[in-house]
């Protein structure tokens, strides 16, 4: 078998069967976590294809990227491709994201934060340890609203279902102004600015680019409602930090549900966020776990060495990146 595919993470439990049952009889396959020196180099030269990670520190190393002579296809495990060292991929090798594989998961989790939000469940809550039981608050309904989507594919399709099934109209925003599942209202990003007036919960699932980057910054926070939730599971980046944390400030029936951060820390390092934005009352927040459910890491790694499988196949792989929109 002379093709090989070079994985360059430790896959989670079952992973490594879920690579090895994809590409049987069509590949050599080489965890590099496994091999010693000589034999990593060796892997890296004649590697036609990677599996790589999110291109974490140290997964593949800047002085490889040389070696990989034969490599032609890259093939990521998530979604988000934006730590891809880009100007050290050679320019003929085509990269891949793992784009949509989390969309459920993930769209659960927007209803969860726009929904604890909507209802002030953290601020009732630390009322109530406090020994407060204040009844007369009125509760806010997400049904009969609307629900702008800005970066309709396919986790925004997903996130769409869930808000149309809590009785909201759903717009959305992508780069083409096109859906095979188009919600009540698509636009391009061009028409974002005229959709945020009539929006009462915008969620962002976009990736971040160099043109995403603080896509929501001053201008376009004072466009959105006095009362607006903001819930962000794309890339913290996409939302300028400064502006959302004085928006809160002196808007405190706007509220922002994030399950992703500006800095977020690896290991045990602890989450020291720049500004105080976690001490108002008006944010909630998860540590970027949305997509940590049972077994959806297995799933992840299968769909795409399937998309491996196509390549290696001679067939046209599915989430190929453009580096064009990652330049900058």
């Amino acid at each position: 078998m002379d093709e090989l595919v070079a994985v360059s993470f430790d896959p989670v439990e079952g992973g490594r069967e879920a690579i090895l049952a994809q590409l049987q009889g069509l590949a050599q396959v080489e965890f590099l976590a496994d091999l010693d020196e000589r034999a990593r180099a060796s892997a890296v030269s004649r590697a036609k294809a990677m599996f790589a990670s999110h291109f974490y520190p140290g997964e593949i190393r800047e002085d490889e990227w040389e070696a990989f002579g034969a490599l032609q296809f890259i093939q990521t495990l998530y979604a988000g491709v934006e730590k891809t060292p880009f100007h050290l991929v050679p320019p003929n090798v085509v990269l891949a994201s793992n784009a949509g594989t989390f969309a459920e998961p993930l769209a659960e989790q927007v209803l969860t934060l726009a929904l604890a939000c909507a209802k002030r469940l953290f601020p009732k809550f630390a009322g109530m340890k406090a020994g407060h039981f204040d009844r007369t608050p009125t509760n806010r309904m997400l049904g009969g609203g609307t629900c702008l989507v800005v970066g309709f594919g396919g986790i925004g399709k997903a996130v769409a279902r869930r808000m149309r099934a809590l009785g909201m109209t759903v717009w959305g925003v992508n780069r083409s102004g096109t859906s095979d599942e188009p919600p009540e209202r698509l636009g391009t990003m061009a028409d974002l600015d005229a959709m945020l007036p009539g929006a009462d919960v915008v969620v962002l699932c976009l990736p971040l680019t160099p043109q995403s980057r603080g896509l929501i910054g001053r201008s376009r926070l004072e466009l959105m409602k006095p009362d607006a939730i903001l819930v962000n599971v794309g890339r913290g980046a996409l939302v300028d930090e400064e502006a959302l944390y004085r928006h809160l400030l002196t808007r405190p029936d706007f509220f922002y549900g994030a399950d992703v951060w500006w800095e977020e820390p690896h290991g045990e390092e602890l989450f020291s966020p720049r500004l105080p934005i976690l001490d108002r009352p008006n944010v909630v927040g998860t540590p970027h776990n949305a997509d940590r459910v049972p077994g959806m890491d297995r799933e992840a790694t299968e769909v795409a060495a399937r998309n491996i499988r196509r390549f290696l196949q001679g067939e046209r792989p599915r989430n190929i990146v453009n580096p064009a929109d990652y330049a900058g």
